[in-house]
């Protein structure tokens, strides 16, 4: 078995990079070699399952934006809401 990973553009679904290895490595150590693929001016969408220091010290190297849906037990940078 694999492990997959990929950064997609979501408008046209275009495949940007792809990381694959072994299933017993981690998604998050994956995500995080992704970020080679960021340039500045991109945003990156990334979903809770998404989280740790490594994948957002790594995106904020490219200069790409970070946009990340974070569980409620955790402390946001800054939280957005539907009103803001």
């Amino acid at each position: 078995m694999i492990r997959l990973s990929a950064l997609v553009e979501c408008g046209t679904r275009a495949l940007i990079d792809a990381a694959l290895g072994p299933w017993t490595q981690a998604e998050e150590s994956q995500c995080t070699a992704l970020c080679r693929a960021l340039r500045p001016g991109m945003l990156l969408l990334a979903d809770r399952g998404s989280k740790g220091f490594a994948l957002a010290r790594s995106a904020a190297a490219t200069c790409a934006q970070l946009l990340r849906r974070m569980s409620a037990d955790l402390p946001a940078c800054r939280t957005l809401s539907p009103d803001s």
